[in-house]
């Protein structure tokens, strides 16, 4: 089972915005989303809320983005990642849905075993894990700070922080 969006060459699965900008220990940092789409080939349902990626979800990796930008994946730093999955990046209690388990680089590719629901806990995480399970849920984003990218739109030394 290939998902096409596991693939390093098809740009048209990642996206990615522009959110804020801040300070960051007095060097001019921005906060960035990267999408992330899963088809209903990629992965399997565990149940009791557990979905795992046998070929890996590749969450990012080094090939250009839509905005003409890529990640450096040797310089990023995955180490404080949080494995809270969150509704929309909202930092509430009631938008907690999940945590992202497995998270590793591989190659030039930041990727993940499973995603764990937390359908007991959160109804909107049940809904969630349905819609993907549908097929209706497709898109995920991860978030990203750092400086901002180079002359050549390359963002070096960044830190994925929550999805």
């Amino acid at each position: 089972m290939k998902d096409a969006c596991n693939s390093l060459h098809d740009d048209a699965c990642r996206y990615s915005e522009l959110k804020t900008m801040s300070k960051k220990n007095s060097v001019k940092t921005e906060k960035q989303e990267l999408g992330v789409i899963v088809t209903k080939n990629s992965f399997v349902d565990e149940g009791d809320g557990l979905i795992r990626f046998p070929n890996k979800l590749v969450l990012t990796d080094n090939n250009e983005q839509i905005n003409g930008t890529r990640y450096d994946i040797d310089s990023l730093d995955i180490s404080h990642f949080k494995t809270q999955l969150t509704a929309d990046h909202i930092d509430a209690i009631d938008k907690i849905i999940g945590k992202i388990m497995g998270v590793s680089k591989v190659g030039t590719q930041v990727v993940t075993d499973a995603i764990q629901f937390a359908i007991r806990e959160n109804p909107l995480a049940r809904l969630a894990y349905n819609l993907l399970k549908g097929g209706y849920l497709t898109d995920f984003s991860i978030e990203t700070v750092g400086p901002l990218p180079d002359d050549e739109g390359v963002y070096y030394n960044s830190e994925l922080v929550k999805a």
